[in-house]
């Protein structure tokens, strides 16, 4: 746990995409998703993260939580891998 909502890391234009499929966790509909977003660093710079959330389950299959996990990509989107193009 971070110790605050994950929501907070991404600007206003990124948290829908941070939240739409999150229902659907909820419900059981599907067990994970993944997205890739930009967040705001605590100095207010922009980065990159790539996000996973899974559905916890309880012993009779309710929903009891997600856990998460984000990994900053920051210098993979700016750092184009060798052979690719970069997008000016």
């Amino acid at each position: 746990s971070l110790g605050w909502r994950t929501t907070a890391l991404f600007p206003p234009e990124e948290l829908a995409k941070a939240t739409r499929l999150f229902p659907e966790i909820r419900s059981g509909a599907i067990s994970e998703y993944g997205f890739r977003a930009r967040f705001l660093r605590k100095d207010g710079e922009t980065g990159h993260i790539d996000v996973s959330i899974r559905r916890l389950a309880g012993a009779n299959g309710d929903f009891i939580g997600a856990i998460g996990n984000i990994r900053d990509v920051s210098e993979i989107v700016r750092t184009p891998a060798p052979g690719m193009l970069k997008v000016i």
